[in-house]
């Protein structure tokens, strides 16, 4: 119904592409418990069944905001990370990565460094994500559009991802 109140108005949305529709197995079925060696381990079978994509979900990072890579899941470092992205590509899967650009964990890096990007409510307390203990980030604050272009350039660009899947709703 919001979209045809929108096209009413002028608003046209755009026929999704066909990849949109394509499926995609996500390795959060190990939680955030997993290891590389799982993940690679599940590749074959994943290629097997016809997944067009793999999704590297939450846990391969410090914590939400700080969007370096867990050393207990990538003692390799960013290179394991790449291997991890060419493995996907070897078993003919597109590689997405869960990211969350607009939270941030209270006492991460990225809220000391830049403490006026959390969006504050009325009652003058930060907008919290309501189902894990995050802020939510000004999608329109100039340290967050920087600092998160910056890692969308290392995870398609560096790492080689293909797609991001995306988490941004608030359920409150």
């Amino acid at each position: 119904k919001y979209s045809n109140l929108l096209e009413r108005v002028g608003v046209v949305m755009p026929e999704s592409e066909p990849e949109a529709f394509e499926t995609a197995w996500c390795a959060w079925g190990y939680g955030r418990s997993f290891t590389v060696e799982q993940i690679v381990g599940t590749l074959p079978k994943v290629a097997e069944l016809g997944f067009k994509w793999a999704t590297l979900d939450d846990g391969f990072q410090i914590a939400e905001g700080d969007w370096d890579l867990n050393s207990n899941k990538f003692p390799g470092g960013d290179e394991q990370m790449k291997y991890l992205v060419d493995m996907f590509h070897q078993y003919g899967l597109k590689a997405e990565l869960w990211w969350c650009p607009l939270a941030a964990d209270p006492g991460t890096e990225f809220l000391k460094k830049y403490p006026d990007s959390v969006i504050i409510c009325k009652d003058g307390e930060p907008q919290r994500v309501s189902y894990w203990d995050s802020y939510y980030l000004s999608p329109v604050d100039e340290d967050v559009l920087r600092e998160q272009g910056e890692w969308v350039k290392k995870f398609m660009n560096y790492y080689g991802f293909d797609g991001l899947k995306l988490i941004s709703e608030v359920r409150d």
